[in-house]
C-alpha cells in the first residue's frame, strides 16, 4: 500500500472541498501541494491529474492563463503514455474546455480533433462521440452551423451505436439550445 497515493487522494478531496466552500486560496495551496506529491510518486497519471486539479482551481478563480498552462502541461504529461488513452483523452477534453472559456475556439477545435483521432486510434466509439459533441459546440461558437450540425449528427449516431441514450439526449439538448440561440426552430 502506498501512503503517498492515499495522501494524494486526500489532497485532491480537500482541494475540491475548499473550492466548494469558496476558499480559492486554500484550494490552490492544496492543489499545488498535490503537484509536488505527484512528482514524488513518479506516476505520470497522478501528475497529470494534479495539474488538472490546479487548472480547475485557477479556472474557478478566473486565472485563465495559468489554468491554460496547467491544462496544456497535463496533456503533455499524458502524451504517448501507452495503455492510458482514456486518461489522455480526458486531459485533452479538459484543455479544450479551458480554451473555449478563454475564447480560443480554433485551438479548442484542434484539441478536440486530436482527442477524436486518439479515440479512433484506440477504437473507442464512445470517446469519439464525446469529442464530436464538443466539436459541435465549438463549431457553433465560431458560427459554422453546417459543421456543428454534422458533428452533432455523427455524435448522436455513435452514441446510438454504443447504446448510450444519455449521450444521444446530450446531443439533442445541445442541438436544441444552439437552434434556440439562433432563433431557428426546425421541425
Amino acid at each position: 500500500r502506498n501512503d503517498k497515493k492515499t495522501i494524494f487522494h486526500c489532497l485532491e478531496a480537500l482541494t475540491y472541498a475548499r473550492l466548494g466552500a469558496d476558499e480559492a486560496e486554500a484550494a490552490l495551496e492544496t492543489a499545488e501541494e498535490s503537484i509536488e506529491l505527484a512528482r514524488e510518486l513518479e506516476d505520470k497519471r497522478y501528475h497529470a491529474r494534479a495539474l488538472e486539479l490546479a487548472a480547475t482551481v485557477h479556472l474557478g478563480s478566473s486565472n485563465l492563463m495559468i489554468a491554460l498552462e496547467r491544462a496544456q502541461a497535463s496533456v503533455e504529461v499524458m502524451r504517448n503514455l501507452d495503455g492510458f488513452e482514456a486518461d489522455a483523452f480526458q486531459s485533452m477534453q479538459f484543455l479544450a474546455r479551458v480554451l473555449m472559456q478563454k475564447g480560443d475556439y480554433k485551438d479548442a477545435l484542434k484539441t478536440l480533433e486530436r482527442a477524436r483521432t486518439l479515440a479512433q486510434r484506440v477504437d473507442d466509439t464512445y470517446l469519439e462521440a464525446v469529442a464530436l459533441l464538443g466539436m459541435s459546440g465549438g463549431h457553433a461558437l465560431v458560427g459554422d452551423t453546417a459543421l456543428a450540425v454534422k458533428a452533432a449528427t455523427l455524435a448522436r449516431e455513435l452514441f446510438r451505436e454504443e447504446g448510450y441514450s444519455r449521450g444521444e439526449a446530450r446531443v439533442l439538448k445541445a442541438s436544441s439550445e444552439f437552434f434556440m440561440q439562433q432563433g431557428n426552430y426546425p421541425a
